[in-house]
Order: C-alpha cells, then structure tokens, then sequence
C-alpha cells in the first residue's frame, strides 16, 4: 500500500540517519546514532508505504513515512504524529520490484522480528 497524505500535522517526531558508507551496518546499529527533532505545527505532505510482513527480510514490514514540509525546508522519517486536518490518497500496489547490488544480501524472507523494528521505528 502506498500513501499521500497533504494537510496539517502536530506533535511531528522525526529522524534522519547519518550517510552510511561501506561497509554497511544493520540499520539497528544505524539508527542508534541517529539525529531525532520535534516540530509543533505543520502544513506538508506525508508519503509512504506500508509492507506486509511476506516481504520481511526485503522491506521492513508495517508503515514507512516521511514528512515533507510545505516550504520544502524540513522533513524526515516519521516516528510519531498527530493530523489536525489532511486529504489522504492510497494506493494498492500489487507488484514490487527490487534490484540489489552484487554481493548484496537480503535479510531472511517472510521473518519480522516485531521487537527490533518498534526498536528502531519508534511509535510508528
């Protein structure tokens, strides 16, 4: 499922992570030096996806959202919001395509380790 959401938030909880470089660190080792601020009210855009827990291993299963601010000056990965008032649009996707560098390793297909992703996603 994709999703747009345009309208006004409060209470946004956002985070980036630091350029990684190779080699690559578990995104649960990434994220424990991430950069995380709070911002009170705004009006932007909200997109994501969410993916099933079949794609674990892939894709972090559950919600993945970023916010984009009007003004395009502030944004990140979501941990937490509040909506005041927003248009949602939602996509059902029916395919998913991934292409991965050679060498490249995927995590174990179809196993989520629901402790480690609210770990690293927060209250997502």
């Amino acid at each position: 499922m994709a999703v747009r959401i345009h309208g006004n938030f409060r209470d946004l909880r956002l985070r980036s992570v630091h350029k990684q470089e190779r080699p690559f660190k578990p995104l649960n080792e990434v994220v424990e030096d991430q950069t995380e601020w709070f911002m009170s009210e705004q009006e932007g855009t909200v997109v994501g996806f969410r993916f099933p827990d079949l794609i674990a291993g892939i894709e972090v299963p559950g919600w993945h959202l970023h916010f984009l601010s009007k003004d395009r000056t502030h944004g990140g990965h979501i941990m937490s919001l509040a909506v005041t008032n927003a248009h949602i649009e939602l996509d059902r996707c029916e395919d998913l395509h991934v292409e991965l560098p050679r060498g490249q390793v995927l995590g174990q297909i179809g196993k989520a380790d629901r402790e480690m992703i609210h770990n690293i996603e927060g209250a997502n």
